[in-house]
């Protein structure tokens, strides 16, 4: 019992410390707005190619994404393997 205390204690802190750790320190004077690249030809699907690399890591297709993308994935796989332990166990418990 101690031990799942621990594990959902450490996920939980992971899960809320890399927002605090990765906010970038914003200027308080520019104006920040959330909408992506509009465009061009009046449109809404941009495209192929029509957009403008990463420029900081917070862009999209930046390295923070990337990042997010990658611990996302590992923590599916994460809780696969956990489900696939447990249910192991339990056919092991009932002698399957």
């Amino acid at each position: 019992m101690r031990t799942r205390l621990l594990v959902a204690a450490a996920c939980l802190l992971l899960v809320l410390a890399p927002p605090a750790i990765a906010a970038p320190a914003g200027d308080g004077d520019a104006p920040v707005t959330t909408l992506g690249q509009q465009p061009e030809g009046g449109g809404i699907i941009p495209r192929p190619d029509s957009g403008t690399e990463p420029e900081d890591a917070g862009d999209r297709g930046g390295a923070l994404q990337t990042v997010l993308f990658v611990v996302m994935l590992g923590g599916v796989v994460v809780i696969a393997g956990l489900v696939v332990r447990e249910s192991r166990r339990a056919r092991a418990n009932r002698g399957f």
